[in-house]
Parts: C-alpha cells; sequence; structure tokens
C-alpha cells in the first residue's frame, strides 16, 4: 500500500490545536489553589522518580562525585529531596507565565536591592551571574525594584509558539529578554544611549565540546566553563555580582546579591570565573538538593 506525505497544512494545524490545548490546560491548573498544586507536585514526584526514573542514574552519578565523603543512604535520601524540589520547580516555572504581580512578589524578594541601585548611582552596568538553583526563572519577577535596564539573554527556541509564550511570561514583570547572540550589540548600544543594565547569566551551564577553552575545578571535579560573562565583564568594566538564591519554604524564596567586583576591567583573565565558582559551591553544600542535579554538567573530561 502506498504512503502519501502528510501535507504540510495538517502538521501546522495539529501543532496549533495541540499548542492550545496545552496552554489551556496549563492555564486551568495554574488556577487551582496552592494546595492542589502540591498535590500534582508530589504526584509528579514518585512518577519521575520511582516510575520513569528520570535521569535517576544521572542525579545518583552526580551527588556522589560531588560529595564523595557521603555514604549511598545519605545520596539516596538527597536525591529524593532533589527530585521533591524539582517537580516543584515545574509547577512554579509554569504559574509563573500566568500568575499576577502579587502573587510573584509573595514568592520572591530580594534582601538587598540597595548594593545594585548603588552601582546605578555610581553610573555602573552589571553583570549578574546566576546559577540553576532555587527557582532562577523567579529572580525577574521582582525586577522593578531595581534601577537598571534588566536584561535575561536567552536561547530561542525552533518551535515559534512556544518561544514567544517562554518570552512573553519573562517580559511580564519588566525584563527585557535578548537572544544569546544579540546581547554584545545590545549592550554597545545600551553604552553609546547611556543606558546602564544589569543582565543575568546563568553561567553554570556546561560548553559545547567545540566551545570549551577554559576548564577549572568544580565540585571537586575538572568542569567547563563559558567566559562570555567575564568577557562582558572586563570589555564593558562592569560590576560583577552574585544572585544567591535562599530557599525559605516550600515555592517561596529570597535573593542576596554578593558583590564579586566592582571594576572588572582591573581583574585577571579567569578571575571573577573563579569567585563566582567559590560561592557557587558554597551557595550549593548548604542545601545541595536545591541545584539542578539532572545535568550532565561532567560529561566531558580535560583528558
Amino acid at each position: 500500500m502506498s504512503k502519501f506525505p502528510k501535507s504540510k497544512a495538517l502538521k501546522h494545524l495539529m501543532r496549533f490545536i495541540l499548542f492550545y490545548l496545552g496552554y489551556s490546560l496549563l492555564w486551568l491548573i495554574t488556577r487551582l489553589p496552592l494546595r492542589c498544586l502540591n498535590f500534582f507536585s508530589s504526584a509528579g514526584y514518585y512518577l519521575i522518580f520511582y516510575g520513569i526514573k528520570y535521569r535517576r542514574d544521572v542525579v545518583i552519578s552526580n551527588l556522589r562525585n560531588s560529595f564523595p565523603e557521603w555514604d549511598d543512604q545519605k545520596v539516596l535520601d538527597t536525591a529524593r529531596r532533589f527530585y521533591r524540589h524539582f517537580c516543584d520547580l515545574m509547577i512554579d516555572s509554569v504559574a509563573l507565565f500566568f500568575v499576577d504581580k502579587k502573587h510573584s512578589l509573595q514568592r520572591f524578594r530580594y534582601r538587598n536591592p540597595e548594593l545594585v541601585n548603588d552601582l546605578y548611582k555610581n553610573g555602573k552596568s552589571v553583570v549578574c551571574l546566576m546559577a540553576h538553583y532555587g527557582n532562577w526563572e523567579l529572580a525577574g519577577t521582582s525586577a522593578d525594584f531595581l534601577y537598571h535596564e534588566v536584561l535575561a539573554i536567552y536561547k530561542p527556541l525552533t518551535n515559534r509558539r512556544y518561544n514567544e509564550l517562554i518570552k512573553r511570561g519573562r517580559e511580564r514583570f519588566g525584563v527585557v529578554t535578548v537572544p544569546m547572540d544579540k546581547i554584545l550589540r545590545y549592550l554597545i548600544e545600551s553604552e553609546k544611549k547611556g543606558k546602564h543594565t544589569l543582565t543575568f547569566f546563568l553561567a553554570d551551564q556546561r560548553p559545547h565540546w567545540s566551545e570549551i577553552v577554559y576548564w577549572t575545578k568544580f565540585m571537586g571535579q575538572d568542569a567547563p566553563f563559558y567566559q562570555g560573562a567575564e568577557k562582558i565583564a572586563r570589555k564593558f568594566n562592569m560590576a560583577v555580582v552574585y544572585l544567591k538564591i535562599i530557599p525559605i519554604k516550600r515555592g517561596h524564596y529570597e535573593a542576596e546579591f554578593i558583590l564579586l567586583e566592582e571594576n572588572a576591567d582591573k581583574t585577571a583573565e579567569h578571575e571573577i570565573m573563579e569567585r563566582y565558582i567559590k560561592v557557587l559551591e558554597e551557595n550549593i553544600r548548604e542545601a545541595p538538593e536545591f541545584w539542578l542535579w539532572t545535568h550532565k554538567r561532567w560529561k566531558y573530561h580535560k583528558k
């Protein structure tokens, strides 16, 4: 029996229907009380950890290698706590696209916004180094407490509708989203106009193999890091801060700015990244279950 290729029009129609069905379902879920959302999260934990075992081997391996002094029971207990947080994180990240400003402010607040606001008064733009810790997506929901123009870098998705959904969700609270391949040009134009920016960088990501030029020790293991944030900070003589996210209770966070350097052009190459890695490690060791252990962070080996 001959096979006929599906028409492109039919494929686009099916994608359109599935997207809006999914969008409507997510909207309905986020209308539920917090107690119900917690129920969905807890059910998701049992499904992901015990059922499909989503990347469980990766999480266990990452924890063992990062904490070689731990016994198997402590590794397993931490993995369980991580997956509980991971499911909360997924629910919270979806809700972010639908909740109002008042609700978001109840979930996330800055302890010391005056630190970066004083840098603004001194004419300094800021590179804010972050990590996949706590709920990093909520950091932009309190952006109007900061004097700078707040930028969030993102990698555009191939699916245009989902890309617009995520972009619109992040911009609802005053953040300007900039594609990663256009951030340098945006900052150059901002400097020309005399605008001071604060740019969020998720700096704990693993570079692609072809882009690796810098290795260091991270959680006791050889790990490559991107250099882009540090290069930008040194090029424009920006101040550099680390955003330490502190879980308060389930679904609620506070964040503290930690100054790493006020004049980046006075630092040596890799100096800023080494300071960042040090405070990030301290942050992770305080409560390891809140870092994103599902990533294959140590996939590549230096040798």
